[in-house]
């Protein structure tokens, strides 16, 4: 599906769609990036916000292959949807309902591109402290192999 298809679709759904990187585009970007400012409803996205920042207990940081990790993890999802980078393997931890509306929301971008959402890994930076440069990785299913 072109990403035309996509993003007429995306702004159907009135999510305020914006195409940032794509295969073709500048950067050699190898996936379709989108910025997508209308995912969830203000309240729903503060609400979110607040339940990670304040009441989330799940937190871990850990040690890569460049040494201790400046964010903290939550990796959430399917059953077997395993994910590894850098050194790391993550498990999925079941759903938290916080996450449900930001899911369902996802699932209009992903089936738009024939896929799924199956798993999510979320980060968390102290106040001002941490950061991470962009940058993209080749990231395969679980069940691809190696």
């Amino acid at each position: 599906m072109g990403y035309m298809t996509v993003l007429r679709a995306l702004r159907d759904a009135r999510l305020a769609p914006r195409l940032l990187a794509s295969p073709s585009g500048e950067g050699g970007s190898a996936s379709y990036v989108y910025q997508l400012p209308a995912l969830l409803p203000q309240h729903e996205s503060a609400e979110l916000f607040d339940y990670f920042c304040n009441r989330f207990d799940g937190w871990k940081t850990e040690s890569d292959a460049f040494g201790r990790q400046q964010r903290a993890t939550a990796y959430f999802g399917e059953d077997g949807a395993i994910f590894s980078y850098v050194g790391l393997t993550c498990r999925p931890k079941p759903w938290p309902t916080a996450l449900a509306n930001a899911r369902k929301r996802a699932e209009l971008v992903a089936s738009a591109h024939g896929t799924q959402v199956t798993a999510c890994l979320a980060n968390h930076y102290s106040a001002g402290g941490d950061s991470i440069p962009w940058h993209s990785g080749k990231c395969q299913p679980s069940n691809s192999g190696p």
